[in-house]
């Protein structure tokens, strides 16, 4: 797998590298991700030092980077054992005074829960050496909480020293559909809908040919890669999961709203502990609260749903953790055939509706807009709902869509349910122009196409979705 799909992140570092002087760059992102393998991939053919940290003493870590500083600048560090981290960072800046050198330490939350005062000890050999070099030094993490606080934080002793941020997200459907060559664009969309954009989770399924047969072996199957994974990731995060678990059981149930969150999660009279769960999920970016379009005050509005991000963290609480005595009992293909399939296809729809916001998002063009959205979301009202409306930044044009995860093809009753929707949406915002775009799962009626050649309608097929 190459990096073709991060190409910006590609850019950020290369960017970074090219810049004289020293750089402190902070990447980060969720475990799995692929951040060490972007910067492994980035290192490659550059002058580095590579550091993977691992949860030990600062002893251990020591010793470790050492050998890490001999592995990559070979006799220039021939024998150096560093027995406090000043003496490495006084070493390193003695190497990359006059010559381009990258350091990564990768694990950066490991390194200062062995070692709680390296942040400031990196920040005191910063302003006092480092910055007058030529290193590129990179701190990367996979707690996103940990990153934030201590190490982009107002209150962190490194704040104001770095050069540059990326939170490294994953994929899009774009992508992620690069991970499975020749399979049908259906295929495709199942494969996201299970899977979403994580890296590690798209590359467990890369040889998979039967995607319940995957499901089975890579998900459902006891010790298989995928099968605690959402444990593991929350245990990294947060002290104490069960609660959040509860939560997000709840929300992969379909609960949308904080005080039926609550009641199904917590209790009665709850809401305003479940508001304390919901927003730290949100500051993981494991969970978004949607508000519809129209709203001017997004974060005031009364309006708002909440909705699990991830596609993979949705399939495991509705399907792993709540299915987990049968799971457990080696139940795998009950759980499969009675539970997930007579459901897979209302699964998938809200995921099919989540790529074709990115595709207007990323390919306006390809609706006939001449204008780049400023918004792309939904729309819900007690006189309709939208599927996906992309609006201009003076909201005065508009985008209106339907999206449809049938396997019938799509008839003149959405047609009529879009454009009606539509009027409204756009009576509402006193827009000058709007514009409908229908996409199906396999296609349209002939009396469909007929009405969209006639009136301007874009129709969009999922096997429009991918590609460039």
């Amino acid at each position: 797998m190459n990096f073709l799909d991060r190409a910006a992140e590609t850019a950020f570092l290369a960017e970074a590298w090219d810049h004289q002087g020293a750089g402190l760059l902070i990447l980060y992102g969720r475990r799995r991700v692929g951040k060490t393998e972007l910067l492994r991939h980035f290192a490659s053919g550059r002058r580095h030092v590579f550091f993977v940290a691992t949860q030990a003493s600062s002893a251990f870590q020591l010793r470790s980077f050492s050998s890490a500083v001999r592995q990559g600048l070979g006799d220039e560090a021939a024998g150096v054992s560093f027995s406090d981290w000043g003496a490495a960072f006084q070493f390193l800046a003695s190497r990359s005074r006059n010559e381009r050198i990258l350091v990564v330490l990768d694990e950066f939350p490991y390194l200062v829960e062995a070692e709680p005062a390296l942040p400031s000890l990196l920040q005191s050999a910063w302003d006092r050496e480092l910055k007058g070099t030529e290193m590129l030094l990179a701190l990367c993490g996979s707690s996103i909480s940990f990153m934030e606080s201590e190490v982009l934080g107002h209150r962190s002793p490194l704040f104001g020293r770095r050069t540059g941020q990326f939170l490294l997200e994953p994929l899009e459907y774009r992508e992620a559909a690069l991970f499975f060559p020749g399979r049908s664009a259906e295929e495709l969309v199942e494969r996201y809908a299970l899977l979403g954009g994580m890296p590690a989770y798209l590359q467990q399924f890369a040889d998979i040919e039967d995607l319940w047969d995957g499901v089975a072996r890579r998900i459902l199957r006891k010790g298989a890669f995928l099968h605690d994974e959402v444990p593991f990731l929350l245990m990294q995060e947060l002290r104490d999961p069960r609660l959040y678990l509860s939560v997000l059981a709840a929300l992969a149930e379909g609960r949308t709203r904080i005080g039926e969150i609550a009641q199904r999660a917590l209790g009665p009279g709850t809401s305003s502990q479940a508001s304390f769960y919901l927003k730290t999920l949100q500051d993981l970016r494991l969970v978004e609260r949607r508000v519809p379009i129209t709203e001017t005050s997004p974060g005031k509005s009364r309006k708002g749903l909440y909705r699990i991000v991830d596609p993979f963290l949705r399939f495991w609480m509705r399907f792993v953790y709540s299915e987990a005595s049968a799971v457990e009992g080696g139940e795998a293909g009950e759980v499969i055939e009675q539970v997930l399939r007579p459901v897979w296809s209302d699964f998938v729809a809200p995921v099919f509706e989540q790529i074709c916001r990115q595709h207007v998002r990323r390919s306006p063009q390809d609706l006939g807009l001449e204008w780049r959205p400023a918004v792309v979301g939904s729309w819900w009202s007690p006189q309709g709902e939208l599927d996906l409306v992309a609006t201009d930044s003076r909201r005065t044009r508009l985008l209106c869509g339907e999206c449809k995860w049938s396997t019938r093809a799509v008839g003149v009753d959405a047609l009529d349910s879009l454009r009606d929707n539509a009027l409204r949406l756009g009576g509402e915002l006193g827009a000058e122009e709007i514009r409908l775009a229908l996409f199906a799962r396999r296609g349209f009626t002939e009396a469909v196409r007929r009405r969209a050649r006639e009136e301007g309608v874009r129709l969009v097929v999922a096997g429009d979705l991918y590609g460039s």
